[in-house]
C-alpha cells in the first residue's frame, strides 16, 4: 500500500483477511466493509467479515452476511468456493453440523477436492472439533497443517482435540507451536466468551477454553 499510494483499496481484502487471521477484529472489520463497498459480491469478504462480527458477538451483522453468502449460492449453485466460505463463517456462528452440509457439498461439487485442498480440510476440522468429533478432527487439521503448518489457529484446535482425548502432552505440544507461531495467541482469541458460537455452544466453548488455557495457552 505504501509502494502503490493510488491504488491502496485494492489491497483491502488482504489486509482485512490479515487482521481477521491475526484476531484484530475490530481493525478487520472496516477494510473489509471498505472492500465490500468496490467488489460487493466477493463472497469471501462476506464470510470473513460475518466471522469478524460473530466473535465479536454482533448478531445481526453476522447473520446479514450468511444471508449474503447464501444468496451467492443461489447465483452460483455449482460453485464448491462458495460453500466453503459458508461454512467457514458457519463455524464461527456455532453451526458445525450446517458447516459439514456445506462442505460435503462443496467437496461433491470439486471432483479434485482430495488432491488439491482448498479449505477443505479445515472447516471439517472445526466443524468435527465443535461438536465433540476430536478423532475426526484431528485427521482433518493434520492434512490442512501438512500444506499450512504455520497455521496456528490449526495448532490451537488441534491441542483441544487431544485434550478432549486425554493426550495431554500432544495437546501441549501444539499449543507451544501456537505460541511459538504468535506470542500473541490467546484463548480468548480462539473462544472469545462474547462470541455467537460461545452462544450457540456454550457448555462446548467453556470445555475447550479450560482445554485450552491446561495445555498452556493464556
Amino acid at each position: 500500500m505504501r509502494l502503490d499510494p493510488r491504488n491502496r483499496d485494492t489491497y483491502l481484502y488482504e489486509q482485512g483477511w490479515a487482521y481477521t487471521l491475526l484476531g484484530r477484529r475490530n481493525e478487520a472489520i472496516p477494510a473489509l466493509k471498505r472492500d465490500l463497498v468496490r467488489y460487493p459480491s466477493q463472497f469471501m469478504a462476506h464470510s470473513f467479515l460475518g466471522s469478524d462480527y460473530s466473535f465479536l458477538g454482533d448478531e445481526d451483522g453476522a447473520w446479514a452476511q450468511a444471508a449474503t453468502v447464501e444468496r451467492a449460492i443461489a447465483v452460483s449453485p455449482n460453485s464448491p468456493a462458495v460453500y466453503v466460505a459458508l461454512a467457514d463463517l458457519l463455524n464461527s456462528l456455532g453451526k458445525p453440523a450446517e458447516a459439514l452440509v456445506a462442505m460435503d457439498k462443496a467437496m461433491r461439487l470439486d471432483p479434485h477436492s482430495h488432491d488439491n485442498d482448498s479449505g477443505y480440510s479445515w472447516d471439517q476440522g472445526l466443524a468435527f472439533t465443535l461438536p465433540g468429533r476430536p478423532k475426526e478432527a484431528i485427521a482433518a487439521l493434520k492434512r490442512w497443517l501438512s500444506l499450512y503448518p504455520d497455521n496456528f489457529w490449526a495448532h490451537a484446535y488441534l491441542a483441544v482435540d487431544y485434550m478432549e482425548l486425554g493426550h495431554n502432552d500432544a495437546a501441549r505440544a501444539e499449543a507451544a507451536e501456537a505460541l511459538r507461531l504468535d506470542p500473541q495467541f490467546t484463548v480468548e482469541m480462539v473462544f472469545p466468551t462474547v462470541s455467537l458460537q460461545h452462544k450457540a455452544l456454550p457448555a462446548e466453548i467453556d470445555r475447550f477454553r479450560a482445554d485450552l488455557h491446561e495445555a498452556g495457552l493464556k
